[in-house]
């Protein structure tokens, strides 16, 4: 019996850690962004009052000086609570206007200071998700690979020419080793002339091959038509699960992953009905599939074909520096061309906008898939806060924030407090109406996937 309950203790403690480690990874973000705050506001000579993770009121905390250290009942964001952040002052449980601020008091700073001291938040994000990078990229990532085995040979292209036939294991490229297809990539890499040693039905054979910018290669590599589901796409709504055996679409029979492909391709966006395969038991699910106007420019439901094996690459020090800051980089500007996009009404807002639920479950998943993707989701993480917050310019973000004190420096005098005070009130009231969406749209797309499981 004893044995029993600590078996299904360990069971639930095991079921608890992937949701535990997100909360971690969520709970890092913010304690880095509002700490961005606090240091800048400290370097300036500001008094801190309060430190907060989460809003509301408090659950735990303690006084250090003149500052209240605390984590509050709502796990969303936090705050960094300044002596004079606000135009307003409370005396004898009423509050009353300030006109004049001291050099320890926020509004008492200079236009550049309070810029630094909003800018540090978001930049302290983009410098954390720059270090995760890094250090995963140094340290070596996990890719997943498969056997070099042609899939399908597309007319009239070189490799048709050439020779090659469905079912082919390539061997080798030039003698070196590519059996496996990220050695296949490395080895045929920018050439344009190369021997590939086949194997074709127990025999070995040598085939030469010139590319030429006329034809497309036309190799097709075999990939299973088992999928990896990602997290708030349009097969995730529908109920589709990763490990899932796809056998047809549409009623064509599913021989590999690239057949799916060719019909999500042709579809035009109207829905594709998928026989699957799930635990032996075979089921229908209709995805609708979305128009990604932001990087591929084609319809897509959000799988990939499931690895069948793993291999571990490393970088050096320049590689792993170099890719760890084009990273945030590449990402923010994805960033800026999905809100103009939606901005434009040429990309679906309910289709790219997750909330607070759905990226949860994204840190819940990468980490059950190991440590190294639990660090690379809490960098993309970091960086999305830190590039949205400057990115929208929304008075009680970081960017609207900054916008104002800008606009001060340039009239070389302080915006009327009313105006701050309107400007804040209704950012406030535009960040309540966004967080009121996608929480809606996240708890909207847990029902539907609910409802299709």
């Amino acid at each position: 019996m004893t044995g029993s309950l600590l078996r299904d203790i360990l069971a639930l403690a095991e079921g608890a850690l992937p949701y535990i480690a997100a909360f971690v990874a969520f709970g890092v973000v913010v304690f880095v962004h509002e700490a961005g705050h606090f240091f800048a506001a400290k370097i300036m000579g500001v008094r801190v009052l309060k430190f907060s993770l989460g809003w509301g009121g408090k659950l735990i905390g303690f006084k250090r000086g003149h500052t209240e250290y605390m984590i509050s009942w709502f796990p969303l964001g936090g705050y960094v609570k300044m002596a004079g952040d606000e135009p307003s002052e409370e005396v004898n449980n009423n509050l009353r206007r300030k006109d004049t601020f001291e050099k320890h008091e926020f509004l008492g700073q200079p236009w550049w200071s309070k810029i630094f001291i909003t800018f540090a938040g978001s930049f302290i994000n983009l410098v954390l998700g720059v270090i995760i990078f890094f250090l995963v990229f140094l340290s070596g990532i996990q890719y997943g690979t498969s056997p070099s085995v042609v899939g399908s040979v597309e007319k009239g292209s070189v490799a048709e020419h050439c020779g090659f036939k469905k079912g082919d294991a390539i061997i080798a490229i030039d003698g070196k080793p590519a059996e496996l297809t990220h050695k296949l990539y490395e080895e045929i890499g920018e050439k344009t002339a190369f021997t590939a040693e086949i194997e074709r039905s127990g025999r070995k054979k040598a085939i030469s091959v010139e590319l030429s910018g006329k034809n497309p290669f036309g190799l097709i590599i075999f990939l299973p038509a088992v999928v990896d589901v990602s997290v708030g796409t349009p097969a995730y709504k529908a109920g589709l699960k990763s490990g899932d055996l796809i056998l047809k679409a549409n009623e064509k029979e599913i021989a590999q992953f690239t057949d799916i492909i060719d019909v999500v391709k042709t579809c035009d966006g109207k829905p594709v009905k998928f026989l699957v395969s799930r635990g032996g038991k075979e089921q229908y699910r209709v995805v609708t599939p979305v128009k990604d106007n932001i990087i591929s420019k084609k319809y897509m439901i959000g799988i990939s074909s499931r690895p069948t094996m793993f291999y571990k690459k490393s970088y050096g020090l320049k590689d792993s520096f170099l890719m760890a800051v084009e990273k945030p980089v590449s990402l923010t500007l994805l960033q800026v061309k999905a809100l103009w996009l939606m901005a434009k009404g040429k990309q679906s807002v309910k289709d790219s906008v997750g909330g607070p639920i759905m990226m949860f479950q994204m840190a819940r998943e990468a980490a059950e898939k190991g440590p190294t993707q639990l660090l690379l989701l809490t960098a993309l993480l970091s960086t999305i806060v830190g590039a949205l917050n400057l990115i929208l310019p929304i008075p009680v973000l970081d960017g609207g924030v900054i916008l104002i004190y800008l606009f001060e420096g340039i009239i070389r005098r302080p915006v009327p407090l009313k105006t701050q005070m309107a400007l804040m009130y209704a950012g406030w009231a535009i960040v309540m109406v966004m967080i009121i969406g996608v929480f809606s749209l996240d708890i909207f797309n847990m029902v539907i996937r609910t409802m299709n499981r």
